[in-house]
């Protein structure tokens, strides 16, 4: 009588262990929290609330890899004041992470300093907001402050816009920004073609100049026809999916003509 009993006892105590187990097992399976990789050009201006001077852009290429670790390297430029802390040209490897919509990055020592950066991202990548950020050790250890991030323009955009009587076709090709330059801007270079534009004479264009500061986008550039094209506007949002301004065009069939376009990536 006593045998069938404890056998009992010892299966009971064997289902309790396994379903222990089989707990332990589905805890150690569960999926990972999701995360929106970030990858791409973007650009970080922070201001200090120590000084109320101090302003400095970070930017750069970011990857994201399948855990959520992010990495790059950023260019770091002085805006007011122009000092020995950060000098043009600086660059630094960034690494962090992105968890539940926070991205964290922290820099290489740079003359002596460390960059720590914060910003909450949109569950699609594009949206940033309530960014911060402090530094540690060198000539602005302690001080802290708010950060704005944008993504920066880079790719395909095409729109259509009045000229001439026609309606005009237009891609632009934009190339990666690279690091921020002495004044924390981002270079612009491009091409573009044009379509639809036989009245003025224009097919394509190059860049003579360019740049991008938060979400301020401007450009000049040059056509096959000696015509100038310039491009005065703004990334709508910081996701930098679509660019509205204005334009003029300069010498040529269609000198002086104005009009407004919005350029939407491809």
């Amino acid at each position: 009588m006593k045998k069938p009993a404890l056998c009992l006892c010892c299966l009971f105590a064997l289902f309790i262990v396994a379903c222990g187990g089989g707990n332990n097992m589905m805890m150690q399976q569960q999926p990972p929290v999701p995360f929106t990789p970030l990858n791409g050009s973007f650009g970080f201006i922070a201001g200090s609330q120590v000084t109320n001077t101090n302003t400095f852009t970070v930017g750069g290429t970011l990857q994201t890899d399948a855990k959520g670790n992010v990495s790059g390297v950023l260019g770091i430029a002085s805006i007011v004041p122009t000092n020995s802390c950060f000098s043009a040209g600086t660059t630094a490897s960034f690494t962090g992470m992105i968890s539940q919509g926070r991205l964290t990055l922290t820099s290489a020592a740079i003359n002596g300093q460390v960059v720590n950066l914060a910003v909450t991202v949109s569950s699609d990548g594009n949206f940033f907001s309530n960014g911060s950020f402090t530094m540690t050790g060198g000539c602005l250890n302690g001080d802290h402050g708010m950060v704005s991030a944008t993504r920066l323009v880079t790719g395909a955009y095409t729109g259509t816009f009045a000229l001439n009587g026609n309606m005009v076709n237009v891609t632009v090709n934009f190339n990666q920004p690279g690091i921020p330059g002495p004044d924390g801007s981002f270079a612009i270079t491009a091409g573009a073609t044009f379509t639809n534009n036989s009245a003025c004479g224009f097919t394509s264009a190059g860049t003579e100049s360019g740049a991008q500061s938060g979400l301020a986008v401007g450009f000049t550039m040059a056509s096959n026809a000696a015509s100038i094209f310039n491009f005065v506007g703004n990334s709508v949002d910081t996701s930098a999916t679509m660019i509205s301004g204005s334009f003029g065009v300069f010498s040529g069939p269609c000198d002086q003509m104005k009009g407004t376009v919005t350029l939407k990536k491809s």
